[in-house]
């Protein structure tokens, strides 16, 4: 009986040494930023570039009948 007190008592303390431990290891000084206000300006910077697109895939589109397409039912956007 007195074995078994000294273990758990042995267990306690070193639980509580491992806990003292991992927070002093672990706790770090909050790191300080330096923050500025946003604010609202227009963005004024252009590029001009030459050169070619190559597209990934490339889709033929055709329909499945010969004739004329005189109407296409969609709005643009």
């Amino acid at each position: 009986m007195k074995l078994k007190n000294i273990g758990i008592i042995v267990l306690i303390l070193g639980f509580l040494f491992a806990i003292a431990y991992f927070v002093r290891t672990n706790s770090t000084a909050a790191i300080q930023y330096d923050t500025t206000t946003a604010f609202t300006s227009s963005i004024q910077k252009t590029s001009v570039v030459t050169g070619t697109v190559i597209p990934e895939d490339e889709v033929e589109i055709k329909p499945q009948l010969n004739g004329i397409i005189s109407e296409i039912m969609v709005e643009e956007g």
